[in-house]
């Protein structure tokens, strides 16, 4: 059985630096559909769908 894997990446201290280093490998646009870098609690609620409650917890750089 094959399996359709697809990555996304949601990055804010890094910068896109997870998808810098993907792209550099051949074909990786089968798998790789979006990279995110957000950094503002707001983007961070809209984009990726992060509580605000969580934000608070952990902070904004939380892994």
């Amino acid at each position: 059985m094959t399996q359709k894997l697809t990555l996304t990446t949601a990055e804010s201290c890094t910068a896109s630096m997870q998808v810098c280093m993907l792209a550099e490998v051949p074909g990786c646009g089968a798998a790789l559909q979006i990279g995110y870098v957000v950094y503002s609690k707001e983007s961070k609620q809209s984009c990726l769908g992060v509580s605000l409650h969580t934000i608070d917890i952990f902070g904004l750089t939380s892994e």
